[in-house]
């Protein structure tokens, strides 16, 4: 489908390009609802005191059962197992059994919260390096100042896992700060992109119409002669040639015949005259 051009296109394909490149999928939303996750988190770390980390194990052991669950559920409602490309049921049961795992070391996790939030965090910021190549790809013109904030927002995450610099244990609010920006990027580029192949579709449908029409208007183009329409032509040019060439052989003998007639009359005057 990609090779062929706008016009060859039928109205199948350009509807069902239409209609995946104006969809966001759940894909989307599943990350949109992630980053509200984070957003969520980071603000009640920050912001609400004598928070427990522990409950904060709980909450994210509870979100990946239930977005696993959720993912498990949709995969066999919507009848994805006849899609070779769709993984629905190999993420929902990774997740169910991550958050299993999770409740059975809360301790552990508890301990080591930060590290774990800076591998969501990461997992973002890679999503927002995604988002910044489909910018580019739309002819975004903001794509270079996505693409910069998220290879911050990646540095940012890094930090947060292996703290080489000791930044996180300078900055008590670091780490929570961070999952919130890298939350709140994440769900604006998810929002930019969705809105920006909304159009890519209509304008791709818009095109592929106005190339179909060019493409119908008729173009005058000359053609060369045939040889056998030059023979006929010239066939019909030769006794109108014929026909003027006798023609001015007769005027020519006109002409001749009435000079000598006035000449003969001439000298019969001048004999008269003697």
């Amino acid at each position: 489908m990609l090779g062929k051009k706008l016009k060859d296109r039928t109205d199948e394909e350009l509807m069902e390009e239409g209609k995946k490149a104006r969809a966001g999928g759940v894909t989307t939303a599943f990350v949109c609802a992630v980053d509200l996750v984070y957003i969520g988190v980071g603000a009640v770390l920050e912001f609400v005191n004598g928070f427990s980390t522990t409950y904060l194990a709980y909450l994210l052991c509870g979100v990946l059962l239930f977005f696993g669950i959720l993912f498990i559920v949709k995969y066999f409602i919507r009848e994805n197992y006849h899609d070779a490309n769709n993984y629905g049921f190999s993420i929902g049961t990774f997740m169910v059994v991550l958050g299993a795992l999770g409740l059975t070391r809360l301790t552990f996790l508890s301990e080591h919260i930060i590290p774990f939030l800076g591998v969501c965090a990461l997992v973002s910021s890679i999503t927002v390096l995604q988002n910044t190549i489909q910018l580019k790809a739309l002819r975004s013109r903001i794509w270079w100042l996505m693409g910069i904030l998220s290879v911050i927002s990646i540095l940012g995450s890094a930090v947060m896992i292996v703290d080489v610099f000791d930044l996180a244990k300078r900055i008590p609010d670091y780490s929570y700060w961070a999952l919130m920006c890298v939350g709140a990027l994440s769900l604006l580029a998810s929002l930019i992109v969705l809105i920006q192949t909304k159009f890519y579709g209509k304008r791709l449908i818009k095109d592929a119409q106005k190339a179909r029409e060019d493409a119908k208007t008729p173009v005058f183009i000359p053609q060369e002669e045939v040889p056998a329409e030059r023979y006929e032509k010239t066939q019909q040019a030769e006794p109108a040639a014929e026909a003027s060439t006798a023609q001015v052989y007769q005027t020519t003998d006109d002409a001749a015949q009435s000079g000598f007639e006035a000449a003969k009359q001439s000298l019969q005057e001048e004999d008269t005259t003697k």
